[in-house]
């Protein structure tokens, strides 16, 4: 079962955020997913919010790419600190594009 999570969590990873396949949120992300790094009362949960998500990132940044530096497993869950990096270059959050490459951390 911990094999077939990291398995699940890594491809919500690689094809739905670096490959920007929204289409399958829905097969992969639950109902009742909250995203909490952009969570707001009048965006939608689960599989739509990680399509808003997926687009809003990939309208403003080139090259995205994601690098898992670790993973814990346990249980029904798996975290995952990732290294996020790509280049700047269209709007975000009423920010204009900087052209600038930029890494950030996530888990």
């Amino acid at each position: 079962m911990l094999e077939d999570n990291r398995r699940l969590a890594r491809r919500a990873l690689e094809e739905i955020y670096a490959q920007g396949n929204v289409a399958l949120a829905g097969e992969l992300i639950d109902d009742d997913f909250v995203d909490h790094e952009t969570a707001h009362p009048k965006l939608p949960s689960g599989p739509d919010s990680v399509k808003q998500t997926v687009r809003s990132l990939n309208d403003a940044f080139d090259d995205l790419r994601y690098e898992i530096e670790d993973e814990i497993a346990e249980g029904d869950k798996v975290v995952q600190r990732v290294m996020m990096s790509g280049r700047h270059s269209g709007p975000l959050a009423g920010h204009e594009p900087t052209d600038r490459e930029f890494a950030v951390r996530h888990v």
